[in-house]
């Protein structure tokens, strides 16, 4: 954990070693509150001596970050689908809900097009190549087969496209079951009856969820949309704390309660993690509030060898919430099985997503 004080001569020594020669003469020091001017654009900027220390100028940040996230949505765009999918010329990302402007190279398309980043992310590219793009019953059949295997039927099933609603037989359930068509092909649902999605989703999901944490919280305050979607749950001991539904589902309760459970009213660290064994190599991020207990905690019954790539320390503990829902939201998680890492298997994800999570995790402020 790194130190909490500092005093002037120390903060002139890890400035200078790390960023060089730096201008002091008008620095006015205070642990808490520290003025010293940027060499680079020249401008003076106050703020902790340890945040001074960490990223330097903000006005010189907020540039680089610029370039930082445009190279970071492009490099987590060509990941997804390619290279030569798409240009970026027009590109100034900001932020995951205000539009960005894209080059499709289809060559039916071959033009710019419009969309917000958390959409396109979470979709199939290029809305316009998407809407175009025909099915027959019979295509579409073998698409829904492709995302689902054998979890549905379709004997009743007609494609017309793809808002329209389709009729689909749940192998599981033993029962029809009507949905969109988009939805189906997107492969990120299964039937909704049975995960209670469909109907009064708020109170199937409650009845479901409730006898697997022995009734112990209060769903008043739930809003059940999607299982990715985060609800309001009210802990007896700690107050409300926010959780994905499946993950609720899959049997994680309240952060703050347990010996290791996370607390975001304290400091807290985000974690990048590399899990070897003799099959295969993934990688698995999170947050807690004590590395080594975690680590060893996850590693106790895992089939893998685990080695800590990246640690980031936040003295504000719910900073490390937010980079860890960013991150949940732009890669496809859950890569092993609850076998292989019966801790934590839920946030594993491939390596082809490797560089986009560093660069995530090394420009997030």
């Amino acid at each position: 954990m790194p130190n909490v004080s500092i005093n002037k001569d120390e903060f002139i020594n890890q400035m200078t070693a790390k960023y060089g020669e730096f201008d002091f003469s008008t620095l006015v020091f205070k642990a808490s509150k520290t003025t010293v001017k940027c060499n680079k654009c020249g401008k003076e900027n106050t703020k902790p001596a340890l945040r001074h220390i960490a990223c330097t100028c903000a006005s010189c940040y907020s540039n680089m970050s610029q370039r930082s996230n445009n190279d970071t949505f492009i490099s987590t765009v060509e990941t997804k689908f390619g290279k030569d999918k798409f240009k970026f010329d027009k590109l100034n990302y900001t932020n995951a809900i205000s539009k960005v402007t894209l080059f499709c190279t289809d060559e039916e398309h071959n033009d710019y097009f419009e969309i917000t980043p958390n959409k396109f992310l979470s979709g199939k590219g290029c809305p316009v190549c998407n809407k175009n793009e025909a099915y027959s019953t019979e295509s579409f059949i073998a698409k829904v087969k492709e995302n689902y295997g054998n979890a549905f039927e379709f004997p009743n099933t007609k494609y017309v496209n793809n808002k329209t609603e389709v009729t689909v037989y749940c192998t599981r359930g033993k029962h029809e079951w009507t949905v969109s068509a988009q939805t189906l092909l997107k492969g990120k649902t299964g039937c909704g009856t049975c995960s209670g999605k469909g109907g009064r989703s708020t109170e199937r999901f409650i009845e479901l969820v409730s006898p697997i944490h022995n009734h112990k919280y209060d769903y008043s305050l739930v809003e059940y949309t999607l299982s990715e979607n985060y609800i309001d749950i009210v802990c007896p001991t700690h107050g409300v704390f926010s959780q994905q539904p499946k993950a609720h589902m899959a049997g994680k309760g309240c952060p703050s309660c347990g010996e290791y459970g996370y607390q975001p009213s304290k400091p807290g660290y985000f974690y990048v993690q590399k899990l070897t064994n003799n099959d295969k190599t993934v990688y698995k991020y999170g947050i807690t509030g004590d590395m080594k207990r975690r680590v060893n905690e996850q590693s106790r019954n895992s089939e893998f060898e685990h080695e800590v790539l990246v640690e980031r320390y936040f003295e504000d503990g719910n900073q490390p919430l937010l980079l860890e829902k960013f991150i949940k939201k732009y890669i496809e998680s859950g890569v092993v099985s609850t076998e292989e890492l019966p801790s934590g298997f839920t946030e594993t994800f491939d390596e082809k997503y490797l560089k986009s999570v560093l660069e995530i995790v090394n420009n997030f402020k």
